[in-house]
């Protein structure tokens, strides 16, 4: 934070041209009232103005690009790192005032960035030149801190076999798709289901 130019003041807390840094965290009190207030309480130990918003309009504030931290997930794959990387590719930059739609917050834009992305789009995950280029996109990733992953939260889905088969499960990666209908990979999940009968 010195590095940045900021000091704390009488407080404690960091500023820098008499601003702290605000981190609210948004979120939602039904999936996250485990874990946000011991990490506002880190935050506020570290230094820094943070509180708790779960409040209906907390994903409304994530939306428009509030001020703070977003308690979110990605939806993306856990076998292939491209649809990771893809959620930050600037053709999904939202211009600060307006909502960032589909759950893509970050407002990132890099030219850099999307060029890499741009490559190893068409290439399969197994490619060397592939591999290569998600080493480069991840340096970025860290590099920028585009976004800062606190949890692993794997979805606990109940399926059921009458009907339909080829659900995701331990013995079915099913590529690597999240099997959560409402993810981006939903729809994948959906059109590889086989009729039981």
């Amino acid at each position: 934070m010195t590095e940045a130019g900021f000091t704390q003041n009488g407080d404690g807390l960091w500023a820098k041209d008499g601003e702290t840094v605000n981190m609210v965290i948004h979120g939602f009190e039904g999936i996250h009232s485990d874990i946000v207030p011991i990490l506002v309480e880190m935050l506020r130990q570290g230094g820094f103005e943070a509180d708790v918003n779960f409040g209906t309009d907390a994903y409304q504030q994530m939306a428009d690009g509030a001020p703070g931290a977003y308690m979110f997930g990605h939806g993306a794959s856990l076998k292939d790192p491209y649809a990771a990387f893809e959620l930050f590719h600037s053709r999904y930059s939202a211009s600060v005032g307006t909502s960032a739609g589909n759950n893509r917050f970050s407002r990132y834009s890099n030219p850099e960035y999307d060029a890499i992305l741009d490559e190893m789009a068409p290439l399969d995950a197994a490619d060397p030149r592939f591999q290569e280029l998600a080493v480069q996109a991840l340096e970025i990733y860290w590099r920028d801190q585009i976004d800062i992953p606190i949890i692993q939260w794997l979805h606990r889905i109940p399926y059921n076999q009458t009907y339909w088969t080829n659900w995701p499960t331990a013995d079915n990666l099913a590529m690597g798709t999240n099997g959560a209908f409402w993810a981006h990979t939903g729809l994948l999940v959906v059109t590889a289901l086989q009729p039981a009968q």
